[in-house]
């Protein structure tokens, strides 16, 4: 198969990859790319990341479209309601067989969360999880492929939290 075609079972689907320029949003990105999805990828500070991933879309035949939001206020707001949204835009969409999730990570092992963690603090979060260990970027990419894949096609209106069962005490 040439590099052009659809690689996939998501061929002829586009998604809106928030945080696409780095860390397992870039893992999103590619990782339905690689199975045939058009990807708006979106960013906020990282624009030379954004482009690399644009490009790396590209080079899958893919459709790319880079995309940058506005106002700090609406991306806190956005950040704070992404249940409520999620849930209100399935119910918008769903009778046109479109399917809404969101996926909210938590203890991932990120190239931000590396550059921030204190040594010790990365022992502390690591001990707080049930699975002892933090997450992959790929961990996260590969909810977004079951979410986007056909066999999910009964969900929408959910939040997976990829998390290695972590919970706040």
């Amino acid at each position: 198969m040439s590099a052009a075609a659809p690689a996939g079972s998501l061929a002829g689907r586009v998604a809106l990859v928030t945080g696409a320029g780095r860390g397992f949003g870039r893992a999103i990105a590619l990782a339905l790319a690689a199975e045939g999805t058009d990807v708006v990828v979106n960013y906020n500070a990282s624009a030379a990341p954004a482009a690399d991933a644009a490009t790396e879309i590209e080079a899958l035949g893919r459709r790319v479209w880079p995309s940058r939001p506005t106002s700090r206020a609406a991306y806190a707001a956005t950040e704070g309601a992404i249940e409520a949204f999620t849930r209100a835009i399935a119910l918008e969409y769903g009778a046109h067989g479109i399917t809404v999730n969101a996926i909210a990570p938590g203890g991932i092992d990120t190239d931000m969360s590396k550059a921030v963690m204190t040594p010790e603090y990365r022992a502390r979060r690591i001990q707080e999880l049930p699975v002892r260990h933090l997450g992959e970027v790929e961990d996260v990419a590969y909810c977004a492929g079951f979410l986007a894949g056909e066999r999910a096609h009964y969900l929408t209106g959910q939040v997976l939290q990829p998390n290695g069962g972590w919970v706040m005490p």
